[in-house]
């Protein structure tokens, strides 16, 4: 609760409200729930799924792009073809050298809307790639293994798991694990220390 009180405040739940931009909360685990949760835009249970509820599926992007360009060219190819069974029912040779003209004129209309398709769908994929990498980048800095990587290290109980915050959590003799950036270390208490300067106390 103490770690997540800072999310309690009013000063935070009024530059959530105030903010122009959307504001997505994904405060500490799924179980965990704060004042910023409600004022938020959206809520996500971690910070992995706010990441997938923000960007959406690359394929998903594709596939949409691929039905539109489909459907453009489908409906494209249809109004061609109708205007020349209209033409074709008409008589005269003028109507038959405009329908040429016309269809001539369709055709590059259909190229160029391709090619524009085209060039849209490559803005919105690499639009969408960009946002993937970015993320990626911001979950990867969150990370607990990259904060271990920086040569911080974490302190727990082997039997249960619990972690360690304070030297009054253990006594002398216990046996702890400490896990690294890379590989961990089994270890047993030799002496407690508190506060910063690690003043040594006696053990219960």
């Amino acid at each position: 609760l103490e770690e997540l009180w800072a999310f309690n405040t009013e000063e935070v739940a009024r530059a959530i409200f105030d903010s122009r931009l959307p504001v997505v909360s994904a405060v500490g685990h799924e179980t965990d729930f704060t004042i910023a949760d409600l004022v938020a835009d959206l809520r996500a249970p971690t910070p992995s799924a706010a990441a997938e509820l923000v960007a959406p599926s690359r394929i998903e992007l594709e596939r949409k792009c691929h039905s539109l360009q489909n459907r453009l060219i489908q409906g494209a190819v249809q109004n061609l073809r109708t205007k020349q069974e209209r033409v074709r029912g008409s008589a005269g040779r003028n109507f038959i050298q405009a329908l040429q003209s016309t269809t001539v004129v369709h055709k590059q209309e259909v190229k160029l809307l391709s090619l524009r398709l085209t060039q849209g769908i490559q803005a919105v994929q690499e639009s969408a790639r960009t946002k993937m990498r970015i993320l990626a980048g911001k979950l990867d800095a969150l990370s607990p293994l990259a904060i271990l990587k920086r040569g911080y290290s974490l302190c727990r109980f082997p039997q249960t798991g619990q972690l360690i915050r304070s030297s009054h959590q253990v006594r002398e003799g216990d046996l702890l694990e400490v896990i690294l950036g890379e590989g961990g270390l089994s270890c047993q208490v030799k002496e407690t220390k508190e506060g910063a300067c690690g003043k040594s106390r006696s053990s219960a």
